[in-house]
This record gives C-alpha cells, sequence and structure tokens, in this order.
C-alpha cells in the first residue's frame, strides 16, 4: 500500500493557529503539533497551518485576541494556548462529527 493510500483512508482535520509573535502563540503552535503527532498515530491526518498575523486588529474585532485555534472553520480557542488534552479533545470532538455524517456534536466554543 503506498502511502498516498493510506493518508486518502485517513480522517482529515484542518487546523489553522492564528499566531501573534509572543510567548504563547509558540505554545499554541508546539501544542497543536504535538498534538497532531499523537493523532497521526491514531489515523487521523490534521493539517496544521501556521498562520502569522503581523498586524493585530487595531479597531479591536476578533482578531486581536491571539493565538487563535480553528478547527475545520470552527474558532475553538481565542487568546492563549491550549492544554494538550483539551486540544485533543476539541479535535476529536470534529473527528467524530465528520464520523457521524457532519452531525453537529460540538456544543460550546471553547475560550478565555
Amino acid at each position: 500500500m503506498l502511502m498516498t493510500d493510506i493518508v486518502d483512508a485517513m480522517t482529515k482535520i484542518r487546523v489553522v493557529v492564528h499566531l501573534g509573535f509572543d510567548d504563547e502563540s509558540d505554545k499554541a503552535l508546539q501544542v497543536a503539533w504535538d498534538v497532531a503527532q499523537k493523532l497521526l498515530d491514531e489515523g487521523v491526518w490534521v493539517e496544521l497551518i501556521p498562520d502569522h498575523v503581523i498586524l493585530p486588529d487595531l479597531l479591536g474585532n476578533e482578531w486581536a485576541e491571539l493565538p487563535k485555534i480553528e478547527i475545520n472553520g470552527w474558532i475553538a480557542v481565542i487568546g492563549r494556548a491550549p492544554d494538550p488534552d483539551e486540544l485533543y479533545t476539541l479535535i476529536m470532538s470534529a473527528v467524530a462529527e465528520l464520523r457521524h455524517g457532519g452531525t453537529k456534536l460540538r456544543h460550546a466554543v471553547m475560550s478565555t
């Protein structure tokens, strides 16, 4: 079996980490990377996309609170780095949603 066949058979989750240039953003990216590696062993392919926000929103809108983690288009964490267990649970809820035909299983946005 080719590697592309293995990847095609995996559940795929897109995680975008919106980053500032601070320690908390570095920590958020490291946590996301560690969780993505753990999930790979469980058959979940995490497409991890770091997005460095160079200019924060000066008008005070939601993008000013960094880091921010988005899972399949859903804002899951705002303004802090999650702990690994929390991010794992959030990603697995997105996996469960995909496996149940898109039924909304997530109930709340985790934030600061």
